[in-house]
């Protein structure tokens, strides 16, 4: 059976919520604050499962650039209100980080 430590499931449950908060925020017509919320948790969940090293060194890898700007990029057009346009942005530069998994 695989054991977790804390880190691992704290940061489980926030990938977790992230992934809800952002799906509440697509049905409830790209609610702005949710998808932020949602983005904070997923963000601060893959901090906690795997490091904080890891996870700067996975955002900032040479062949991840387009994938992170675009991410970020989208995740301020959210906080700026332009969710819908945010929301698509983001989620372009999520398929261009984790394309390799």
């Amino acid at each position: 059976m695989i054991s977790f430590d804390d880190n691992k499931k704290i940061g489980i449950g926030l990938c977790l919520l992230g992934l809800v908060c952002m799906g509440l925020g697509i049905m409830l017509f790209f609610d702005r604050a949710l998808l932020a919320l949602g983005n904070l948790a997923f963000l601060c969940g893959l901090t906690f499962l795997l490091g904080p090293s890891k996870t700067a060194r996975f955002f900032s890898k040479k062949e991840k650039w387009q994938g992170t700007f675009f991410f970020f990029l989208g995740f301020c057009g959210i906080i700026a209100g332009y969710a819908f346009f945010g929301f698509i942005i983001e989620i372009y530069g999520a398929w261009k980080l984790f394309a390799a998994f």
